[in-house]
């Protein structure tokens, strides 16, 4: 067992670490671990792993259990516990650790301070972080900035937290509808428009959460080096749903309304829309990374208004443009 009572950051590798757990010497024998297991196998919160320290309490190596009982009574630690070891620094925020113990498919991961070694984050610790932390990312997508959405909160408490995303989306909503009113004579001209205008938005909505979350994740675990080569990436994906959408979309139009026009209106609006929200539901998380903020507030109402508004603004320039160059 590990005693410290220095005190770490909240939600930090050293604050949440388990410091009850089976440490042995470097030299001790299968006998000597084994005497160990029995007498304080209790008082263990973990006991999957067994962990050898050098004279300096420095992280040497760790033993599973299983490897452990499939060595004679007569060897010793040093000969057979697996050396190359993962391990983080206490100061290391719980979702890194999460990250990488998922990453790097750990049961466990060892934390030191330094070159001490002070504890390790059990699975079950694991878990409930992850669970924490993905609670916490579905409630910032929903628009409530908090760590959790209690029961408990007060009225106005739960006020506080929700209606402002809300306000911000009913003055993207209002953003919309003054759009559609700028483009008044198009609709005018062909009233069918206004029928589509739900279809291309849910599109460009439905890519970018797609892309969000692909973006997000992947920031996460630490593999979105490039953004260069993600936004070539995800417009080439783009690209490839838009083209596939709009034809199905096109054929669709024709047999069913009988008209040309529109049929290429929705289908050339939903193709650059969709390219358009792949490229700003990767810029938009990237930008919040860069100010220093939580990327997974920019794939909610946020991510929403921005991609709605600009999908509707495409939608009518596209119809303009083809109505007075092809009617």
């Amino acid at each position: 067992m590990i005693n410290s009572d220095k005190k770490y950051p909240e939600e930090s590798a050293g604050a949440i670490c388990d410091r009850n757990i089976a440490v042995v010497p470097l030299g001790s024998s299968v006998t000597q671990v084994m005497q160990l297991l029995r007498s304080h196998a209790d008082n263990y919160d973990t006991l999957d792993y067994v962990y050898v320290t050098d004279h300096a309490n420095r992280l040497a190596g760790i033993l599973p259990l299983r490897q452990l009982f499939m060595q004679p009574d007569s060897a010793q630690v040093d000969s057979f516990m697996t050396k190359d070891v993962t391990s983080v620094s206490a100061e290391t925020d719980q979702e890194h650790i999460v990250n990488l113990a998922l990453s790097k498919n750990l049961k466990s991961i060892p934390i030191v301070d330094g070159d001490n070694f002070i504890g390790v984050v059990s699975p079950h610790k694991l878990l409930k972080i992850l669970h924490s932390e993905h609670v916490e990312d579905m409630l910032k997508s929903s628009g409530v900035i908090a760590k959790e959405l209690s029961s408990k909160f007060s009225i106005f408490k739960q006020l506080k937290l929700r209606l402002p995303w809300l306000i911000y989306g009913a003055i993207g909503g209002l953003l919309a509808a003054g759009v559609i009113n700028w483009f008044e004579s198009s609709l005018k001209e062909q009233v069918l428009l206004a029928a589509f205008i739900p279809l291309v938005v849910y599109l460009a909505d439905a890519v970018g959460t797609q892309v969000q979350t692909i973006y997000i994740r992947a920031y996460a675990f630490g593999l979105s080096k490039s953004i260069t080569s993600i936004i070539f990436k995800e417009i080439l994906v783009a690209a490839m749903m838009g083209a596939i959408l709009s034809g199905l979309l096109a054929a669709t139009i024709m047999l069913w309304f009988g008209t040309g026009l529109l049929s290429m209106i929705v289908a050339v609006s939903v193709f650059i829309g969709v390219i358009t929200a792949g490229i700003v539901a990767v810029i938009l998380p990237r930008l919040f990374i860069r100010l220093g903020r939580d990327p997974a507030v920019a794939s909610g109402p946020l991510g929403t208004i921005i991609l709605d508004v600009s999908s509707i603004i495409i939608y009518f320039i596209v119809a303009e443009a083809i109505l007075k160059n092809f009617s």
